[in-house]
C-alpha cells in the first residue's frame, strides 16, 4: 500500500502541495488544528444568538448524540496533544512579526473559545478527566514529548543560522 504523494503530479508551488505536508506540520508544531480549529467559532456562534436555550441544546446533543458527543470527545483528546506554549515556540521561527502575530492570535482566541465550550459542554472541570487513562498516558509522556519539539525548534534556528557554514551544518 503506498501513500499518496505530497504533491500534485506536475506541482511547482507551495499551493501545489496536498493536505498531507499541512497536517504533518501543524501536528508536528503542536498547534494540531486540522483536530479544532473553527469548533470553537462554531459552538460560540450557536450559542450567541439564542443564548441559554442554545447552551442547554449543546448540552442535550452532547448526552443524546453519540456523533455529536464523539467530535466533542475527539476534540477534546485532541486538545491535551495541543501545547500553545511549543506551538508558539513554532510560530517565533517565522520572520514576519505582523503576520506571525496575527495568525497566532486567531489560533490562540478560538483555542481559548473551544476549551471553554467544551468543558461547558461536557461539565467538566479540566479536559480530558472523563479519559483517565488516556489522560494518564500523555500525562507521563508530555515531558518528553515538549522537550523532543523544543529541541526541533533549536535545530531549525540552528539551520536557518547563516553565521553557522555548511560543512558544520553536515556534521
Amino acid at each position: 500500500m503506498r501513500s499518496r504523494p505530497a504533491r500534485r503530479f506536475g506541482a511547482r508551488t507551495l499551493a501545489d502541495l496536498r493536505a498531507i505536508p499541512w497536517v504533518f506540520a501543524w501536528t508536528q508544531n503542536r498547534h494540531m488544528l486540522p483536530g479544532w480549529y473553527g469548533v470553537g467559532t462554531g459552538l460560540a456562534e450557536f450559542v450567541r444568538v439564542p443564548g441559554q436555550r442554545g447552551e442547554q441544546l449543546l448540552a442535550d446533543m452532547f448526552e443524546q448524540s453519540r456523533l455529536f458527543r464523539l467530535i466533542i470527545d475527539e476534540v477534546e483528546k485532541t486538545f491535551l496533544r495541543t501545547s500553545l506554549d511549543v506551538a508558539s515556540e513554532f510560530a517565533a521561527l517565522v520572520p514576519d512579526e505582523a503576520t506571525r502575530d496575527s495568525i497566532l492570535a486567531l489560533v490562540e482566541a478560538d483555542h481559548h473559545r473551544i476549551v471553554a465550550m467544551v468543558l461547558q459542554i461536557s461539565a467538566s472541570q479540566r479536559l480530558c478527566d472523563r479519559f483517565c487513562r488516556f489522560r494518564l498516558q500523555f500525562d507521563g509522556r508530555q515531558a518528553a514529548i515538549d522537550r523532543i519539539a523544543r529541541q526541533q525548534v533549536q535545530m531549525i534556528r540552528r539551520f536557518r543560522d547563516p553565521s553557522i557554514d555548511q560543512c558544520r551544518r553536515q556534521s
